[in-house]
């Protein structure tokens, strides 16, 4: 039988250079200098590094979109809020590979649209949210998202069917519809890896530079899947689809608070399997853990699958890491030398199974969710517009010139995602600190250049990225746009916490000004109410309490105000300004 070992290529070391050091290097590319250089700052940097290693160079167009819109899916989450956000401590890792991803299409002068459907792996807002619950700690927890009716019996008698790596879902969701349990596939480039074979080894067939591997798994085996994380999105991800016709069952969380009785459990009930593996084996192991999420196209990510079989039935690709995932495998206990005497298809198949572990009242918590609902403004983002979500994530996906640069100012509120458990509960400062010339490039229609139309999807994208911050400025100097903006807000900082917030309806007034074709200015009044959040404080901590409304109350006020004009076909806005009749004038936009 032939042999062949892979091991991953050891990577040299990290040199950190500045992105106009790569730029300016006479190795790099001349036609594309002027292109990388035009990004914003740490896009820059990302796009320049990734041109000294084209590891995705050898994927087609249609599989770096999909890879786009899985790495967007992985890092943009459902807040408490119930809106998009891409405000958390993780953005790192996914904003680099997004960056190198799209760079490898613009190299190519590839289209980088993607397709709503494309971002399957992003629940669409209006899902089923949860009721918090109260006294539940988040620490070493399993959490397991699923229907209503299998969370009760998960609790109430312990019941839990048992999948096999074999098993194929037929649900329509994305999260459950992986396909590489049984066979892992790579697909990674030869100069990243090193291939020992004998001597008697026919050469590589297909592509020399380019090694397509299928790691088969030996056995079968059945698993039992938690999360490891408390996250909103999850109930969004596992609820499925309804059929035309049908009524959603509610969706719940089961929150284990004691891992090691789960555990001691969990092998108690497998011992009254019915042993489905006599012709492999007398005995079965069961082993458990976290999920090895890897990169199917970069052998940097993907070198234990080569050096350790134990990890194999843990394996899953890298697009589904927001499951933080928690495993239970059982498969039949075989030698470590073991070789398999039929091919994978004649693989024997288990059959998914029941066990029963007897009630788990006393290890868990059930978090119910209420029913679904959309959110109550439209005007933020409700549908799920890849250009916008990649814009907020700080990589572009329009790799024309047709772009204009948003400079902003931020007070620096929350940090959305900062514990490892608890997904769902930001870090909140009582004094904001303040962050001038941040930087967010927002696509442009060339055959448009109304400022009404592009200030629309800045909103949304501050609001994606800077989700619990408050604007406190933006400027636009664009020579390529007829005419350049500023946009300065007037509330007070120092503005409390979600829980100290108040809910009511609250209107404001708009006045604005327009500029037609033939250069007449209209001067024009609206009023704009919206249910808003508030609070209650004094001026400069003396006298009467007064009413304020919040950052997040104003920006929603005006993106329903640009709204309003864009159906009614408006352009040509000059400025507006918005008053509250307790704070007085609240926010500035001037066309310079």
């Amino acid at each position: 039988m032939d042999h062949i070992a892979i091991r991953v290529r050891p990577a040299p070391p990290i040199q950190v250079t500045s992105a106009e050091a790569i730029l300016g290097d006479a190795a790099f590319p001349a036609a594309h200098v002027e292109r990388v250089r035009s990004y914003t700052c740490h896009e820059r940097r990302q796009r320049a590094e990734y041109h000294s290693r084209r590891y995705l160079r050898h994927l087609s167009e249609e599989a770096l979109r999909h890879r786009a819109s899985d790495l967007i899916c992985n890092v943009i989450y459902v807040s408490r809020r119930n809106r998009y956000s891409a405000n958390t401590r993780y953005i790192n890792y996914w904003r680099d590979r997004l960056a190198h991803t799209v760079e490898e299409l613009a190299i190519r002068g590839a289209s980088t649209v993607i397709e709503e459907g494309m971002l399957d792996h992003l629940p669409p807002l209006g899902f089923s949210t949860p009721r918090e619950l109260a006294g539940v700690t988040r620490g070493r927890e399993f959490y397991r998202y699923d229907k209503l009716s299998n969370i009760e019996s998960l609790r109430s008698k312990g019941e839990i069917f048992l999948r096999c790596a074999s098993t194929t879902d037929l649900v329509l969701d994305a999260a459950r519809s992986d396909s590489n349990e049984l066979c892992i596939r790579l697909s990674l480039l030869a100069e990243d890896l090193i291939i020992e074979n004998d001597a008697s080894v026919r050469p590589w067939p297909g592509n020399p530079n380019v090694v397509d591997v299928k790691i088969h798994q030996k056995t079968d085996y059945l698993m039992f899947c938690l999360s490891c994380v408390y996250d909103w999105r999850l109930f969004g991800n596992f609820g499925g689809e309804v059929a035309d016709g049908g009524a959603e069952e509610p969706m719940a969380c089961l929150v284990i608070t004691d891992q090691d009785e789960f555990s001691r459990r969990f092998a108690r009930g497998v011992a009254n399997l019915v042993p489905q593996w006599r012709d492999q084996a007398d005995e079965i192991e069961i082993s458990e853990g976290r999920a090895h999420y890897y990169d199917p196209y970069d052998a940097r990510e993907c070198n234990a699958l080569f050096t350790n079989s134990g990890i194999l039935p843990f394996a899953k690709r890298r697009s589904y890491t927001y499951q933080h995932e928690y495993r239970f495998v059982i498969r039949p206990c075989l030698p470590e030398n073991f070789v398999p005497s039929y091919s994978p298809e004649a693989m024997p198949r288990f059959s998914r199974d029941f066990i029963y572990l007897d009630s788990l009242q006393d290890i868990s918590t059930i978090i119910y969710s209420d029913s679904a609902r959309l959110h109550r403004s439209r005007f933020y983002l409700s549908r799920r517009e890849s250009s916008i979500l990649a814009s907020a994530i700080g990589v572009t996906l329009d790799d024309s010139s047709d772009r204009v640069r948003f400079t902003y100012s931020v007070e620096v509120k929350e940090c959305g995602r900062n514990e490892p458990v608890d997904l769902m509960t930001p870090k909140r400062y009582e004094c904001g600190s303040m962050q001038r010339q941040q930087e967010i490039d927002i696509p442009s229609d060339p055959s448009s250049r109304d400022v009404l139309s592009l200030v629309a999807s800045f909103y949304k994208a501050f609001d994606v990225r800077e989700h619990g911050n408050h604007l406190i400025q933006f400027d636009v100097n664009e020579t390529r746009l007829s005419a350049r903006c500023r946009y300065r807000v007037f509330l007070p900082c120092a503005e409390p916490g979600d829980d100290d917030l108040q809910v009511q309806p609250l209107s404001f007034k708009v006045r604005y000004s327009t500029r037609s074709p033939e250069g007449e200015i209209q001067h024009q009044e609206e009023t704009i109410a919206v249910e808003a959040e508030i609070y209650w404080k004094q001026y400069n901590g003396v006298g009467p309490l007064h009413l304020h409304p919040t950052y997040r109350s104003l920006l929603l006020a005006e993106m329903e105000f640009l709204e309003r004009l864009a159906v009614r076909g408006l352009v040509g806005l000059s400025r507006y300004e918005v008053f509250h009749n307790e704070m007085g004038r609240c926010s500035e936009f001037v066309v310079r």
